[in-house]
């Protein structure tokens, strides 16, 4: 394994951690339905999340990218 190799698996992990706490973020999220544009505000953080989910799936090896 070369410093390279190390460094690369370190930011994966990294990342891997970030986008998992983003995750349980919107997990907790609560619907403001007093704000205008709560709808829209809902729809792109579950998009959000989709994201974040998919990027882990694909660090992992469980699905091919961009699917």
């Amino acid at each position: 394994m070369t410093v390279t190799t190390t460094a690369r698996d370190v930011s994966a992990s990294v990342l891997r951690g970030e986008l998992q706490r983003l995750i349980e973020a919107l997990d907790r999220r609560m619907p403001r339905p007093e704000r205008i544009d709560e709808v829209r505000i809902a729809r792109e953080a579950a998009e959000l999340r989709e994201r974040a989910v998919r990027l882990i799936r694909e660090m992992e090896g469980d699905t091919p990218p961009g699917r």
